[in-house]
């Protein structure tokens, strides 16, 4: 009698052991209740062992109960979904962020903004052909050219500090995917070890999900479970970025490059491409377009300028030349123009011509040999010159993309304000289907988000329930050992007797 006694205490107490882990885990869910990346817990209790041969012909008796593990509750396939759509979500937010730095760039539309500068360089020209002697005019010409090639520097130095930082930045990102993949690695080992004593490191496990998300916002990433020596997954994982596996069971890999299809890091090579036939998504791409309308500008002025005549009767010179790294003047006579970026001509080295900018009468507005008594005052004041330049305003050109080249041509099928027009509308569809992309990935993203919360997230409420739930259940198993104590006392208190 008294042994069944001692047995019903046993149970009780085994129910009060098993009550009280799950008031730790709930105790734990709420204390990491705001703690990000945090999955709730939950101890699974399951009937202990039954026990045979205490009264033969009765069947076994059930032992009461026991803690049987305390599991993440997690979805494999919603943290799969996640990674997937948060690196499509970086590589998006990678190339927005860089196009509305270039449109930072352009600036337009703008009252200050190169389009309003070049109109207002064609109109001086205009206002010259009419006072081609004017020595205000000639001044306010110069100093619009000056300020027209200034600018076309400027953005150029910009577009390329902009690729410069990306480049840059992808360094950076190649030293974060080192930091986290040596976390994994070592994660990795803890788990395993605590695996192997049968235990679920559930913490851990947050933490190195935590690191495999981050690894995701920054490339595309592929995660396998490492068997261990029975078959079964053995608690760690192999990482795959890309193509290239960056942790497996040996640890991490260093990685210095890498070609990915998403994630922030692919955004950035993406928009850091440099060579031909570039989208409008690239730095180089503006670069590029930027280069062909500095130089198409120059070599169409250019052109009319040097066959020109200026006050005192001489030949005009180049109106525009472009300088080398040592700030010298480069021979235009010696460029091939089929290729005039070979040379060193871009946007970046355009210059109004020194002698020019020193003495704004040696600008070629006439037209025409040179005469003499009234006839030389007549050439002198002549704006021929000058109107034909105004006139390239409206100048057809025509724009090789291979070569990027942009040269004067009666069948072309733009001007030099439309090629600029055009280059900035191209920038602005890019920006806005960027910045659309982006909208609809976090939009997506913070669902899968929601649904994971909705699962693994901890409710306080639910918490809470369950809380008063085991204090109960732990307080009912207490008062089960109160009474076994009673009866026991009553057996002795008998026997005694």
């Amino acid at each position: 009698m008294s042994g069944g006694l001692f047995f019903g205490i046993n149970i009780a107490l085994k129910g009060m052991m098993a009550q009280q882990s799950a008031l730790n885990v709930t105790s734990h869910n709420i204390a990491n209740a705001n703690t990000p990346g945090y999955t709730r817990q939950r101890a699974n209790l399951e009937s202990s062992i039954p026990m045979s041969g205490l009264k033969p012909g009765t069947g076994q008796m059930g032992s009461g109960v026991e803690v049987g593990e305390i599991r993440r509750i997690r979805d494999a396939f919603v943290d799969y979904q996640i990674r997937n759509e948060t690196s499509k979500l970086g590589k998006w937010e990678s190339i927005s962020e860089t196009l509305e730095q270039i449109e930072t760039v352009f600036m337009e539309p703008s009252e200050t903004g190169f389009n309003d500068l070049l109109g207002q360089f064609w109109s001086d020209w205009q206002e010259l052909s009419k006072f081609a002697e004017s020595s205000p005019i000639r001044t306010t010409l110069k100093e619009t050219a000056v300020s027209l090639t200034d600018m076309l520097r400027h953005m150029r130095d910009q577009l390329t500090d902009i690729q410069n930082d990306t480049l840059h930045h992808i360094e950076i990102e190649l030293t974060d995917i080192n930091s986290i993949t040596s976390q994994i690695a070592r994660l990795n080992n803890q788990i395993v070890n605590i695996s192997l004593s049968n235990d679920n490191p559930n913490d851990l496990l947050d933490k190195r999900d935590n690191l495999l998300e981050e690894l995701a916002k920054i490339g595309n990433v592929t995660i396998t479970d490492i068997p261990g020596l029975n078959g079964e997954p053995s608690g760690a994982v192999e990482v795959k970025l890309g193509d290239i596996t960056v942790v497996d069971q040996s640890g991490a890999k260093e990685v210095t490059s890498v070609t990915l299809e998403d994630g922030e890091l692919a955004g950035l090579q993406k928009v850091a491409e440099d060579g031909e036939g570039l989208d409008t998504d690239t730095v180089q791409y503006y670069i590029n377009k930027l280069d062909s309308l500095a130089v198409g500008l120059a070599k169409a002025v250019n052109d009319i300028h040097s066959q020109g005549k200026t006050l005192d009767g001489s030949t005009g010179s180049d109106f525009f030349v472009f300088k080398d790294q040592d700030g010298n003047v480069i021979d235009l006579s010696s460029v091939d123009w089929n290729d005039p970026f070979a040379s060193g001509l871009s946007a970046g080295n355009i210059y109004v011509n020194p002698e020019i900018e020193s003495d704004p009468s040696k600008i070629a507005a006439a037209k025409g040999d040179v005469g003499v008594g009234q006839d030389a005052l007549f050439m002198k004041g002549n704006g021929e010159t000058a109107l034909e330049i105004a006139k390239l305003k409206d100048q057809l050109m025509d724009y090789d993309p291979q070569r990027g080249t942009l040269t004067v041509s009666d069948s072309g099928g733009t001007t030099l304000s439309d090629f600029y027009k055009d280059l900035v509308a191209e920038l602005g569809v890019a920006t806005e289907e960027s910045g659309r992309m982006v909208t609809n990935q976090e939009t997506l993203v913070e669902q899968l988000q929601k649904r994971r919360e909705s699962l693994s997230g901890v409710s306080l409420d639910e918490e809470m329930a369950n809380m008063v739930r085991f204090q109960h259940a732990y307080q009912a198993n207490a008062r089960v050992i109160s009474v076994m104590d009673e009866l026991l006392s009553t057996i002795v208190n008998g026997l005694i007797r």
